[in-house]
């Protein structure tokens, strides 16, 4: 249970922010009015469409942070050298 639910909120929240474009955190809801791939995969088969409204409640919270984590550090992520080769 714990596996499906982070796996739906990990694709929700990566949905909003990766293949969406920049998500608006200021904006009610990031996507237009035709419910998107991820929502829709969100209830089908994975025993937590009850739960649907939470899910997508917290991807946006999420989302949001991720949003401003990378308008933060996004320019440090992208400078050479800053990790150590693993």
């Amino acid at each position: 249970m714990r596996e499906r639910l982070r796996d739906a909120v990990f694709d929700l929240v990566v949905s909003m922010v990766v293949l969406c474009g920049s998500f608006n955190p200021t904006l009610p809801t990031p996507f237009p009015s035709p419910a998107p791939e991820p929502e829709q995969k969100l209830g089908t088969a994975t025993g937590l469409e009850p739960l649907t409204a939470e899910i997508r409640q917290l991807g946006e919270r999420l989302a949001k942070l991720a949003v401003l984590h990378l308008n933060v550090y996004q320019t440090l992520y992208e400078e050479s050298g800053i990790f150590p080769e693993w």
